[in-house]
C-alpha cells in the first residue's frame, strides 16, 4: 500500500469493516499506522506461528503482500482449514506462487477503491487493541528496548526510518511504532547490507526529511563504506548503531536449529566511531543511558550525517 499510495484507503477499508490489522512477515515497508486502534501486531516470519496467529479469523485478506515470506523452516498448514484467504496484489509472479487462496491481481490504490464502493460499513464489535510492553528502563547496560523508545521520544514528525537491526526486530516492534506513510524501510528477506546505502539512496531523493539508519553492528559492516557518501553530499542522517558486539541473531537461529558453539559470531574489538571518523563523519558513542537523549536531539539537527555508536546489553535474544 505505500508503494502505490494507498495508505488512506487500506485505513478505510479497516476501519469500515472493523478488522483487525496485521503487519506481513518481513514487510520492507509500513501500510498501516501502528498506533492505530485496529493494529494488531506483526505476524512471524514461521509457518506454524503464522498460522496460529490466524486462528481465530474466518476470513483473512492480504494487500500487497506474498502469501507467505518465511524466514526460518517449519511444517504445518499455511492457514489454519477454516480460514478463507484472499490476495490482492500487482505482482503476477507472487499471485501465481500463492500456495492458498484466491488472488486478485489489481494495483492496490485501484483495487482498494474499487473495493470500498462495495463494501457497507460493519457493525460488529472492533477487535480488542493491542497490549503493548511496559516501558524500558533507564540502565546500564543500556537495553536495545530503551534505545527503542528514546528514540520514537526525540525524532522529529516526518523522520523516516531505515532498518536493519534483526536482533532488535521485536524491540522495534514493541517500542518504535511507524505511523504515517512512507516513514519506514528495510530489506524485505532479512539479509543484511540492503539498510545503510538504502538510506542514502532515500535522503538523496528527499533531503527535507530526517533519515534514521537504524542498525546492528554486524549488520553496518556490510557496507559501511556508504558512509563517504553521506559525509560527501552532507545527507541528513542520524545513524545508530545498536552495538551488542555479536551477531546475536545468528546466535538466536544456532540455538533454534540446535547448534552449539557457531562459529564467527562474536564482534569484539571493532571500534565503530573510529571508523566513521575516517570516512570524515561526525560521530558520538554512548554506553550511559542518560546521554543517548541529548546525543540524538543534537543529531537530529545537524546539517549532515552523525554516527552514534549506542553500547547495549547482550541479553540472549529469543527472535521467533
Amino acid at each position: 500500500m505505500d508503494r502505490d499510495g494507498a495508505w488512506d484507503e487500506a485505513v478505510e477499508l479497516a476501519e469500515r469493516t472493523r478488522a483487525a490489522v496485521w503487519a506481513s512477515p518481513m514487510s520492507g515497508r509500513c501500510s498501516f499506522p501502528e498506533d492505530h486502534a485496529l493494529f494488531a501486531g506483526f505476524l512471524p516470519p514461521v509457518r506454524r506461528l503464522l498460522a496460529a496467529k490466524l486462528a481465530n479469523y474466518d476470513v483473512v485478506v492480504v494487500l500487497g503482500a506474498p502469501i507467505f515470506t518465511y524466514h526460518v523452516q517449519s511444517d504445518g498448514p499455511f492457514v489454519p482449514a477454516s480460514v478463507q484467504l484472499f490476495q490482492m496484489i500487482d505482482d503476477p509472479e507472487a499471485a501465481a506462487w500463492a500456495p492458498v487462496g484466491s488472488s486478485l491481481l489489481s494495483t492496490l490504490r485501484l483495487g482498494l477503491t474499487r473495493l470500498l464502493e462495495l463494501v457497507e460499513p460493519s457493525a460488529r464489535p472492533a477487535p480488542a487493541p493491542l497490549v503493548r510492553p511496559p516501558l524500558p528502563e533507564q540502565v546500564e547496560p543500556i537495553p536495545p528496548a530503551f534505545v527503542l523508545h528514546t528514540i520514537v521520544q526525540v525524532m522529529p514528525a516526518n523522520a523516516v526510518m531505515v532498518e536493519e537491526a534483526p536482533s532488535h526486530r521485536n524491540d522495534l516492534h514493541d517500542y518504535l511504532p511507524i505511523c504515517h506513510s512512507n516513514g519506514f524501510y528495510t530489506g524485505a528477506s532479512g539479509g543484511l547490507g540492503y539498510s545503510l546505502p538504502a538510506a542514502i539512496g532515500i535522503a538523496l531523493a528527499d533531503p527535507t526529511r530526517r533519515i534514521i539508519g537504524l542498525l546492528g553492528d554486524g549488520s553496518s559492516m556490510y557496507s559501511v563504506q556508504g558512509l563517504w557518501t553521506a559525509v560527501q553530499h552532507r545527507l541528513p542522517i542520524t545513524f545508530v548503531i545498536l552495538n551488542n558486539q555479536e551477531y546475536a541473531a545468528l546466535k538466536s537461529f544456532s540455538r533454534m536449529f540446535n547448534t552449539t558453539e557457531f562459529p564467527g559470531v562474536d564482534l569484539p574489538g571493532i571500534d565503530i566511531c573510529a571508523i566513521a571518523r575516517g570516512y570524515g563523519c561526525e560521530t558520538r558513542r554512548i554506553d550511559r543511558a542518560s546521554d543517548l537523549a541529548l546525543a540524538l536531539t543534537r543529531s537530529f539537527s545537524s546539517s549532515g550525517p552523525v554516527v552514534i555508536d549506542v553500547i547495549v546489553d547482550r541479553a540472549e535474544i529469543v527472535l521467533y
